[in-house]
């Protein structure tokens, strides 16, 4: 059930257990949830890394949520465009965060298999 348009995240295929068999199709019509992590809008170098991690714990920099959120959250361009992805595939936002860089939606089993272009299985292991 590939898309055109779909690109795979490498990394995100999953194959079932060792030892799992198919236990038939999901119900199309039962409602769901999924989560998509977003790209951070920058992520600190090593040297930033290591300088915090070398200064005493009282003399580091800590930054608010708000801080932390508008530096490494994720941006609002990419949560807006999640969100419109989600309603055009009649898809619900369950919650959007920057700060966690997470949009949560629901949906149809069938809803979701054509918007990410999957076809989810039921598997069952020893």
């Amino acid at each position: 059930m590939k898309r055109s348009n779909c690109i795979a995240v490498p990394g995100s295929e999953r194959k079932p257990v060792a030892g799992a068999k198919s236990a038939g199709p999901v119900d199309a019509t039962k409602q769901i949830g999924v989560t998509v992590r977003l790209r951070a809008r920058a992520v600190p170098s090593d040297q930033t890394i290591y300088k915090e991690g070398a200064t005493l714990p009282a003399q580091r920099t800590v930054l608010s949520r708000e801080e932390y959120s508008a530096q490494y959250g994720a941006a609002p361009e990419d949560l807006k465009a999640v969100e419109d992805f989600a309603r055009e595939h009649g898809l619900s936002v369950v919650r959007s965060s920057a700060a966690q860089r997470s949009v949560r939606l629901k949906g149809t089993v069938a809803a979701l298999n054509e918007a990410f272009g999957v076809k989810l299985k039921k598997f069952q292991s020893a």
